[in-house]
């Protein structure tokens, strides 16, 4: 019966990648979200989660409805075209991170609520995908506007570490598997949102290499952060019990499968996605406080400093859900047969993807040969043609 539902919302994901005005990318926004609320009403009989999750997506919705409405008048035109003033940005950013439950949004804790409502394979369509569109909403209308305000791409990237420690944090206290995977995927887009942040005072600065090093950054992130959501809904979705504490024994291949690409992908550890995203964001942090030699570096270096306390916490999250998961209330020897098969293949995902796909969208490497590193195998950040840090996932990070 919701099957329908799941299609239609994927139809409004594909629709707002494929639009290429305003009017196409709204409607894409509203055919995400209605399904999604309608299938959120139907799968409990209190629907108190669903008219949550519908009135923050509405005001996201009015939102960016007076943004798109704002950038047409200014632009005599709903294709997407440049932009001269920043309000309709402004407007729709914080359209987007309603939607995303970012701070300050995220003490409502209305995505944990609706998310957690929500079946497991809905769960893992609004938190590893729908939010992405968040992401994605924001980097286009940063991309199109000629003049961003220094103080609002800080701004954005205070939140997003914010976002990313609190989040971490109120994950790792919780009890609630899918409140776990709710306070979890505000981290990550978090994380995400502080080299947004990067990218629009770069962009501004018109700093080219900070500005492409945030941009690749985004991706991988939001690589790494779909195959890790969907490894740990694909791992709770075999529970019975959604309290952490009660989890029972490894009952099925889909738990398998959620451990192999929830390991080979978690941020905050190398040689994974996650934590060559997160030493990047970090990376260009300390890159761009360098630069600058002022006030504003300091700024920077606490967004950071921030930013890696949250890394922290949630690296340590991912061990716990792990050990509860897999170690407590199960067999030894029955365990030990079925983590055999997950840790061969997640340690050989993370040589494939740590080694191979960062080069694929990342255009920064080198030999480094004086190193002792074998050639062509770090991955490197650089300002003004000179490498600043470089990073192997066989090896510690160089600075």
């Amino acid at each position: 019966m919701l099957s329908p539902l799941y299609g239609i919302t994927i139809l409004g994901i594909v629709i707002i990648l494929e639009s290429s005005n305003y009017i196409e990318f709204l409607s894409g926004w509203e055919i995400m979200t209605i399904p999604a609320y309608v299938a959120i009403g139907l799968t409990r009989k209190e629907f108190s989660p669903a008219y949550i999750f519908m009135a923050f997506g509405e005001l996201s919705s009015a939102l960016l409805l007076a943004s798109f409405i704002i950038a047409s008048a200014n632009t005599n035109t709903v294709s997407f075209t440049q932009l001269i003033s920043p309000l309709p940005l402004i407007l729709a950013t914080l359209g987007f991170i309603i939607k995303m439950g970012i701070t300050p949004f995220m003490v409502s804790e209305w995505l944990p609520i609706a998310h957690g409502t929500a079946p497991s394979n809905l769960s893992s369509v609004l938190s590893s995908t729908m939010t992405l569109m968040g992401i994605y909403g924001i980097l286009k209308m940063s991309d199109l506007t000629q003049s961003i305000p220094i103080a609002f791409s800080l701004l954005v990237s205070i939140i997003g570490a914010f976002s990313v420690f609190f989040g971490s944090l109120y994950a790792y206290v919780n009890e609630n598997t899918k409140g776990i995977l709710a306070f979890s995927t505000i981290e990550n887009n978090g994380s995400i949102l502080v080299s947004i942040g990067l990218f629009m005072f770069a962009k501004q600065l018109g700093i080219t290499s900070i500005e492409n090093i945030a941009f690749y950054t985004i991706i991988i992130y939001s690589f790494a952060h779909s195959i890790a959501k969907g490894g740990l809904f694909m791992s709770t979705g075999v529970q019975k019990s959604q309290a952490i504490s009660f989890s029972k024994k490894v009952r099925d291949k889909y738990y398998v499968l959620g451990l192999i690409l929830l390991t080979s992908s978690m941020s905050g550890l190398l040689s994974n996605l996650g934590g060559i995203a997160a030493w990047l964001t970090l990376e260009n942090l300390f890159i761009i406080s360098y630069v600058l030699h002022s006030l504003i570096s300091i700024i920077f270096i606490v967004i950071g400093s921030i930013m890696a306390m949250g890394e922290g916490f949630a690296t340590a999250l991912l061990v716990k859900y792990i050990t509860y998961l897999s170690l407590f209330r199960v067999d030894r020897k029955k365990i030990d047969k079925l983590l055999v098969i997950p840790v061969l293949i997640s340690g050989t995902l993370i040589l494939v993807f740590g080694n191979i796909l960062p080069y694929l969208l990342y255009p920064y490497k080198t030999s480094l040969s004086q190193l002792g590193i074998l050639g062509n195998l770090l991955i490197v950040t650089e300002y003004s043609n000179k490498i600043f840090g470089a990073i192997s996932p066989y090896t510690l990070p160089f600075l």
